[in-house]
């Protein structure tokens, strides 16, 4: 009996030592590429060619569908509410800028600012090590691991500010790895905008590579902004619908190329991970065309609620008669602002005025047509409680604009109300993708909100969802 024992009691404990300490399914780590604008519109026909290896090896082994972005997918605000797992009006962030108080005048957003917790606070206040590379922000956020810097960065070149990594001295790690961009150069001519941004793709890979191979954090997020860049200016070499499309042109494939340059660095990425990494691939926000600019400002001038001084100046705030002013547009990104009195310094609109002005606005505005076309240009026009309910109102406009496919708001003042869009020719609409690697299953379709990620995020590394994440996890 003794015998029988002295053989059975160890295979119990090594069953229950299997059962209680062999690594879970849900603890492995995850690597998320973040890739800026990327569109099925785009990346289907190139998979479906054969031209993205990468992304059907992930799609063939996962989930993967359409991701719905916020309302007003500008690049800033969708990128924090991937971050939080919360709308625009949960977070306080709605564009590269926001307002300073009893001021006209803006400041550009910092990573203090944010109102709900990030991701990588909630993963570093688990106990797991977090990278973040290239997420919008500077300085660069302090996290349980290491951060890198985003677009926001007041520097052409990473070294050449020491804030733009956390901690600092990976700066200098950096350094021998390459030279690193923070972002590709001002849009001047093709040629060199499209090498600045292939040579901002290449250095950020490289380092980016380095960085999950050998930090070997639990969770790292990898950036990529120059989709983003190189749609808004090359989207008319490849759309016929453009009517500076030529067939041919030198730059048709500009972006189709990039695209599998993209296909490369993930599949780099993936192979300097470990093996237990799960991996998703995602974009804040989809693409399209771009055919019109609207000058709001034009609009409400027509519309005598803004007043300007006949000497332009170079800032906004410096341009408006403010005492003769209604209503006024100072962001391209933003909405309609009133010019009320105890919330601006030379604020006009009393609060008995106040929402009887905000009515005729919305009445107005949605009626207005493009005068080629007589197409609607304006889908919605909503009252700032009403398109962000329960959210703090202080930095939000009074009105906020969706405009109809096509159509992009400009702050220029004077010139013609509806105009070709000769700078952009590409612009965000809430059509993005994800892929995320699933074993476990066979291929599945199933389309999703930006909002999922963040949970889905957490659950992957075995972290508590907090109660107040709207999103579903996506498996």
């Amino acid at each position: 009996m003794k015998r029988i024992l002295f053989f059975i009691v160890p295979i119990i404990v090594l069953v229950v030592g299997v059962y209680f300490f062999a690594p879970s399914k849900n603890h492995s780590k995850v690597l998320v590429i973040g890739i800026d604008g990327a569109t099925w519109d785009i990346a289907q026909p190139m998979i479906d060619r054969g031209e993205l290896p990468t992304l059907k090896m992930l799609i063939d082994s996962g989930i993967s569908g359409h991701l719905a972005s916020i309302d007003q997918p500008v690049v800033p605000a969708a990128w924090v509410s991937f971050a939080t797992g919360q709308e625009s009006g949960s977070t306080g962030v709605f564009d590269f800028l926001t307002p300073i108080s009893n001021s006209y005048d803006f400041r550009i957003i910092a990573p203090g600012e944010l109102k709900t917790p990030a991701l990588w606070e909630l993963i570093g206040n688990a106990g797991k090590k977090v990278g973040l590379i290239n997420f919008l922000f500077y300085p660069a956020p302090v996290v349980n691991g290491f951060s890198i810097s985003g677009e926001l960065t007041p520097a052409d070149l990473l070294s050449e500010l020491a804030d733009s990594t956390y901690p600092k001295s990976l700066n200098q790690e950096l350094s021998a790895v390459g030279p690193y961009h923070i972002d590709a150069k001002k849009f001047e001519d093709p040629e060199g905008f499209l090498k600045s941004i292939n040579t901002s793709l290449v250095e950020r890979t490289n380092s980016a590579e380095y960085l999950v191979r050998t930090k070997k954090v639990d969770a790292s997020f990898v950036i990529f902004n120059e989709t983003n860049r190189l749609q808004h200016f090359f989207w008319k070499y490849q759309d016929p619908r453009n009517s500076a499309y030529i067939p041919g042109n030198p730059y048709e494939r500009a972006i189709s190329d990039h695209y599998k340059a993209l296909d490369n660095a993930i599949k780099r990425l993936i192979a300097a991970a470990d093996e237990d990494t799960r991996v998703l691939v995602f974009s804040n926000h989809g693409f399209g065309g771009l055919y019109k600019i609207v000058s709001i400002n034009t609009w409400l001038q027509q519309q005598h609620l803004i007043s300007f001084s006949p000497d332009l100046g170079q800032k906004y705030a410096d341009i408006v008669n403010w005492h003769e002013t209604q209503a006024f547009f100072p962001s391209q990104f933003q909405g309609i602002f009133i010019n009320a009195t105890g919330r601006y310094p030379q604020g006009i609109v009393t609060e008995t005025q106040y929402e009887t002005l905000r009515s005729h606005i919305i009445d107005r505005i949605l009626t207005l047509r493009d005068p080629q076309t007589n197409a609607l240009i304006v889908t919605k026009a909503e009252r700032r409680e009403d398109a962000y309910p329960g959210a703090n109102n202080a930095s939000l406009p009074d009105i906020i604009l969706t405009f109809a496919p096509g159509y992009h708001a400009s702050n220029e003042v004077g010139g013609a109300l509806v105009r070709p869009s000769t700078y952009w020719s590409g612009i965000h609409n809430q059509d993005g993708m994800y892929i995320l690697s699933h074993p476990e299953q066979k291929p599945t379709k199933r389309d999703a909100h930006i909002l999922d990620l963040a949970p889905t995020i957490l659950q992957m590394l075995d972290i508590p969802i907090p109660k107040n994440l709207t999103g579903t996890p996506i498996i």
